[in-house]
């Protein structure tokens, strides 16, 4: 009887001892993967899954001053297209974006994207502003522009 009676009270004195001396042996402990709000302009620390747009179909306009420029509007629903769309903006995009510049002959793209996992995304870009995202964006939307790419929208 002795002999466990002096388990129970040198056990949980040993315990704190050691808890105490900052040697706590923790389980592991395994963080599930936290996906990031549609909403979030940056993600939060502890965001580890960013969704992927899963663009569903998409409407661009640009518009510049230049004679005859053509700058009416066209839904894009092809696939390769929006795969470009899902490469370039799923990990740079959460919602809306306006990234606007003021010089003299740039180029202004409104892109609306239909995505199935944010909803409609608006992406406004000026290439005056030398801004990373709004190159990368007026690239592919001008070679679309400028290949016919998409229907008009009336």
């Amino acid at each position: 009887m002795a002999c466990s009676i002096r388990l129970i009270v040198v056990a949980p004195l040993a315990a704190a001892a050691l808890a105490l001396g900052g040697c706590v042996v923790t389980p592991d402990v395994i963080e599930p993967d936290v996906p990031c709000g549609a909403v979030a302009v940056h993600p939060l620390p502890a965001c580890t899954q960013m969704p992927m747009l899963a663009a569903e179909s998409a409407t661009y306009a640009q518009t510049q001053a230049l004679p005859d420029f053509d700058s009416a509007t066209y839904l894009v629903t092809d696939d390769a297209a929006l795969a470009e769309l899902d490469a370039l903006l799923s990990s740079r995009v959460r919602g809306d974006v306006t990234i606007l510049g003021d010089c003299d002959g740039g180029r202004t793209t409104e892109l609306v994207v239909e995505s199935a996992t944010l909803g409609t995304v608006t992406v406004l870009v000026d290439t005056c502003t030398g801004d990373p995202l709004a190159d990368d964006v007026d690239d592919p939307v001008s070679g679309w522009h400028d290949a016919g790419v998409g229907t008009p929208v009336p």
